[in-house]
């Protein structure tokens, strides 16, 4: 996912510095078909793994996935996602007592952070 929104935000298109809002049907479909998606992945990682902690795993894994997509199409919204899904990383990782990924995910949730003022300064001034 990285290396094609590199090359999105790297095209001649990329020019256009538009930051976008997702309308309410967006984030529905969002939030039922990630939720979908964590319950699928809860089967696979229950039945595969020892994690005591499937649920948030899955719905993090999935989360960060979709809010990975919607940064690389300029949606606000993803550094949201990005935020609440770093957060729940510092409880999985402070849980299994693993704080230099702790330390990483508060960095993240800073980055966050400040990836939305930015992008909110931005649509206010355009």
């Amino acid at each position: 996912m990285a290396i094609y929104g590199w090359i999105k935000w790297s095209a001649k298109d990329a020019e256009r510095k538009d930051v976008f809002y997702l309308t309410f049907v967006q984030i529905l479909i969002i939030v039922i078909s990630n939720l979908i998606l964590s319950i699928i992945m809860v089967s696979i990682l229950s039945h595969y793994t020892t994690t005591h902690l499937a649920y948030l795993d899955a719905i993090t894994t999935a989360f960060s996935i979709v809010a990975t997509i919607l940064l690389i199409y300029k949606y606000i919204e993803s550094w949201i996602i990005l935020l609440i899904c770093n957060l729940l990383y510092v409880y999985i990782y402070n849980a299994q007592e693993a704080y230099a990924y702790v330390l990483m995910m508060v960095i993240y949730s800073m980055m966050a952070i400040y990836g939305f003022k930015s992008w909110k300064n931005f649509i206010a001034n355009q």
